[in-house]
């Protein structure tokens, strides 16, 4: 008859022969649970959402979920603001303005040395996959979202107050519209970028090289009219006096 008794000695050695496939099972079963709680994880629609896409050779966006929580605060009142024009009642214990988050992404894109291959991969497929709503580009980048009609025009922000760009040359950031018509002919001059070489505490806190960058908003963006109130709470907040060093 087999030995099926069970003994020290025993559970000694089926641990001892064992132990990799019962490592093997737990990794599994963490992998199996972070899986299904990825898949399963609440994400906010789009239009409850700002992205801010930072394009450049080097982004340290974790550094900036405090902006990024003063952003969505400013988002929230404005939301909350226009739901009580429209007369829902905010006042209410269950009311919660739309706007649910505000996320800094890096994309590492550097169009002067191209930088890491997977970020131009990576910024060609979020454009691609219109996934985003404010964009932190260079020059060459910026243009091209312009002419490519990705970018919406800014003056109408502008006008009512909602985006300041104080002494910042609007006419650097000014171009015709893209041409929908079939003679090519170009449309009216319209802002469409706000310069973010102001924003000196993203280079001084080692966080983003915003010289030579701007700000665009999308034509792909569910909220524009939340995204140009979340631009200028970080304007407000990463802009300060340009640093001895920088110049």
């Amino acid at each position: 008859m087999p030995n099926t008794k069970l003994t020290k000695a025993a559970l000694a050695n089926h641990f001892h022969y064992g132990k990799f496939i019962y490592a093997a099972l737990i990794i599994a079963a963490w992998m199996l649970t972070d899986l299904v709680y990825t898949a399963t994880e609440y994400r906010p629609p789009n239009e409850r959402k700002v992205d801010i896409e930072m394009v450049g050779a080097y982004s340290n966006v974790d550094k900036l979920e405090p902006i990024a929580q003063i952003a969505l605060e400013a988002g929230q009142r404005y939301e909350t603001d226009i739901d009580r024009a429209n007369g829902i009642d905010v006042e209410s214990e269950g009311y919660k303005p739309p706007l649910e988050e505000v996320t800094f992404y890096s994309i590492d894109y550097d169009t002067e040395n191209q930088g890491d291959p997977y970020g131009v991969q990576k910024y060609m497929v979020t454009v691609a996959a219109q996934e985003g709503d404010i964009y932190f580009v260079n020059r060459k980048l910026m243009e091209q979202l312009v002419n490519e009609g990705v970018a919406i025009p800014l003056e109408g922000y502008i006008e009512a107050g909602i985006l300041k760009p104080g002494d910042r040359d609007l006419s650097a950031v000014t171009f015709g519209a893209p041409s929908l018509e079939e003679d090519g002919a170009p449309g009216s001059a319209r802002v469409y970028a706000l310069q973010a070489d102001t924003l000196y505490r993203l280079i001084e806190e080692e966080i983003y090289d915003m010289r030579g960058a701007y700000m665009v908003i999308t034509t792909f963006s569910a909220n524009p009219d939340t995204a140009a109130v979340v631009m200028q709470s970080i304007i407000d907040q990463l802009e300060t006096e340009k640093p001895e060093w920088l110049t």
